[in-house]
């Protein structure tokens, strides 16, 4: 949507569920990239990233979990 276009008024509950459905499409990508990432050799590789990888994993589930819980 272009910062021109005047946008309707909704309710703060249906504001907050476009939200969280606009969330939903780029954690989706993260964890597809982090899935991917995840099979590669260059995962195995560092275990600095090993555990970073991990880490952003975790995160990831939270959030996307938030999501489906709303």
């Amino acid at each position: 949507m272009s910062k021109t276009k005047v946008r309707k008024k909704l309710s703060p509950k249906k504001d907050l569920a476009k939200f969280m459905h606009d969330l939903r499409t780029p954690l989706s990508v993260m964890r597809m990239s982090l899935d991917i990432f995840e099979m590669s050799k260059e995962y195995k590789k560092s275990r600095k990233v090993n555990e970073l990888i991990k880490t952003m994993d975790k995160q990831l589930d939270k959030l996307l979990q938030i999501i489906k819980d709303f």
